[in-house]
């Protein structure tokens, strides 16, 4: 006995098959897509360590300098920042009713965001008087990767149920406002984040067997659909974390949450709410 999905119910169903009514053939040339990929490992761990201790150095060898300075001579202060993290995505990016490929009948398709390393950086403006500052940003992801499948597969496996594994490139422009909390006498303290920023999908597409009436092509161009034509979006952040002053130099570690709609694909595509959630370390130095 295996479940069918209908809408947002699952009801029984005698047995999982194609939109044929026959079984399908396993899509052995997609085997080597597995959804379990470590993309953790394909970042450049080595390169962005050597960057972010270089500023740090940096910024503890202009600490002399910094403190020759009068104080109170500027309300503001322009620098740099960076930072590293991991993210994990919640919720379907994107799906297509089942009604919308009388071929499928009700197996519809979905689209989800395995989580991913992400580097970030640019340039920050204080306020120290008002313990604010503005971060201006460009973010990139580092060997994501979306995951499309017919939906039923959340329940039951089969033949029909190998997914379609597409590498992403997830680039977005942000920008935050960061206020202090707490005593401000102290070297570390909670920092709380607000901001939005624009972001854009790129998708390496699988490649799929002609269009035809053949199961394996009806499900394969029904999934890849949804990565085709992306469009930027606007996202919503919110987060809290510690930072960390010690002279020029800023080191914090932050909790961020994440949500936008994703617009892309073809055909009825409906682009959903997916929310992230990350964790970040960043560093940065005051230049000016």
């Amino acid at each position: 006995m295996a479940l069918v999905y209908m809408g947002s119910q699952a009801v029984p169903s005698p047995s999982v098959e194609s939109a044929s009514g026959s079984a399908l053939p396993s899509r052995a040339a997609h085997s080597s897509l597995d959804r379990g990929t470590d993309v953790a490992t394909r970042i450049d761990t080595a390169g962005f360590c050597a960057v972010l201790a270089a500023l740090t150095i940096l910024g503890f060898a202009s600490a002399p300098v910094a403190a020759q300075e009068e104080p109170g001579t500027r309300s503001w202060s322009l620098g740099l920042w960076m930072g590293g993290g991991y993210q994990w995505s919640a919720g379907r990016i994107a799906n297509n009713s089942a009604s919308d490929n009388p071929n499928l009948r009700l197996l519809e398709t979905v689209a989800n965001l395995n989580p991913s390393p992400v580097l970030a950086g640019g340039v920050a403006v204080t306020l120290p008087k008002q313990e604010l500052s503005v971060r201006l940003g460009f973010e990139a992801t580092s060997g994501a990767e979306v995951v499309g499948q017919v939906a039923i597969c959340d329940l039951v496996g089969g033949s029909i149920c190998i997914p379609e594994v597409a590498p992403a490139r997830i680039r977005a422009l942000s920008s935050s406002v960061r206020m202090l909390a707490g005593n401000p006498l102290s070297s570390v303290r909670p920092v709380f984040a607000a901001g939005f920023g624009l972001r854009r999908f790129d998708f390496d597409i699988p490649d799929c067997p002609p269009r035809s009436a053949d199961d394996e092509s009806l499900i394969c161009w029904a999934v890849t659909d949804l990565y085709r034509d992306p469009l930027p979006h606007y996202f919503l952040r919110v987060g809290v974390g510690l930072q960390a002053n010690t002279g020029p130099v800023t080191l914090g570690m932050d909790v961020l949450g994440n949500t936008g709609r994703y617009r892309g694909g073809t055909g009825r595509t409906d682009g959903n709410w997916y929310h992230d959630l990350r964790i970040q370390i960043s560093t940065g130095l005051s230049l000016y």
